[in-house]
């Protein structure tokens, strides 16, 4: 090396250090602050694509948060999930603090809650975790806490959302299932004791009562999810003559593994059912104790199965950004723990729904 490229380098690569510290340091603590500052703080569930950036700068007219649109509503199972994103669920991602610089980059922690109409309340607080400095060649990295998951679970129980009512039109496999007279292939009134004998030719309603807040908790490589309830069966009136009737009452618990992972711009994936119990508190059916009762649960726990797996390929649409292309994202679950990664964003800020992010 030359002695007049060595006296450059001494001489001008401090000041070029200092002058780019305080330019980054400008961009942090002023143009991002009043950038920030700015943006709307809550937002509803069942938005897929968020115009942060024109509601930022007067571009696009803010939405209120007290209107919410009622589309039209579908019982059915398979678009459980779909309705409740149609509730009065607002995710709270207001800053917790100012925005600083770790390892390297500009991290930020966010709230995270989602509750009813962004009211908060939440009885319980997220995690606490330390985030891992950054790896890999990702421009933006993600990290969400099962808290996201639980306050939503929380908030759709407090307002029974997550009551569900179920009858053979909800959906085609129970079509035939849920009858008291069996005209082809397995039906539960074949089944449950003597049930089609008390009440032939009648439809049968389940209705599921959640007793708490569901549960959900990331661990390495998948969420662990459960759920405890009231479970009701009445058989429907066939004709004017007849009324609808309570003929069992029990109780519900069950624990589902699920796996996630992302297809295009969709979050999709599997389920399988742990344990499924049943503890039978009343009956009017005839030859119907906890034993026969409790093998009910081999069929429902192939059913529910099957039902949330579909329910995960249909998959969710991942929120992004109008004016925002995600590219190459893909995310890993560990203890508590959701970490997303995105290789080359268009805009820094594409995600809004984790409660820390750094790029």
């Amino acid at each position: 090396m030359s002695s007049k490229t060595t006296f450059l380098i001494a001489h001008f690569k401090p000041m070029v250090e200092s002058r780019m510290c305080q330019m980054i340091e400008k961009v942090i603590n002023q143009d991002m602050n009043g950038i920030l500052s700015t943006m709307p703080l809550k937002i509803r569930i069942n938005e897929d694509q968020l115009d942060i950036i024109g509601e930022t700068f007067g571009i696009a007219p803010r939405k209120s948060l007290s209107q919410f649109g009622q589309k039209a509503r579908n019982y059915t199972l398979l678009n459980f999930v779909n309705n409740l994103r149609e509730r009065n669920l607002v995710l709270d991602y207001s800053l917790l603090g100012d925005p600083f610089i770790s390892d390297g980059s500009i991290a930020m922690k966010a709230k995270g809650e989602i509750s009813w109409r962004g009211s908060g309340g939440t009885p319980f607080y997220p995690p606490n975790f330390n985030i891992p400095p950054p790896h890999g060649i990702h421009m933006i990295e993600f990290y969400g806490t099962d808290y996201i998951a639980n306050s939503l679970l929380y908030h759709a129980y407090q307002q029974r959302y997550m009551d569900v009512t179920v009858g053979p039109e909800s959906s085609t496999q129970l079509r035939d299932v849920l009858q008291t007279t069996c005209d082809s292939g397995f039906c539960i009134g074949e089944f449950l004791g003597a049930l089609g004998e008390q009440y032939p030719n009648r439809e049968v309603e389940v209705r599921f009562t959640a007793k708490k807040a569901p549960i959900l908790v990331f661990i390495e490589n998948r969420a662990r999810f459960r759920l405890h309830g009231k479970t009701n069966m009445f058989v429907r009136p066939q004709n004017a003559s007849q009324v609808k009737l309570q003929v069992l009452r029990s109780e519900t618990t069950m624990t589902a593994n699920v796996k996630l992972w992302i297809n295009g711009s969709r979050i999709v994936g599997n389920a399988s059912i742990e344990n499924l119990d049943f503890k039978l508190l009343e009956t009017r059916i005839r030859d119907v104790d906890q034993s026969v009762f409790g093998d009910l649960g081999l069929f429902g726990a192939e059913f529910l199965e099957q039902l949330l797996t579909e329910i995960l390929q249909m998959g969710l649409v991942m929120p992004t950004m109008k004016g925002v292309v995600l590219k190459s994202p893909n995310w890993q679950l560990f203890h508590k723990l959701l970490c997303k990664n995105q290789q080359q964003p268009f805009f820094g800020m594409t995600k809004p729904w984790s409660t820390s992010q750094r790029f």
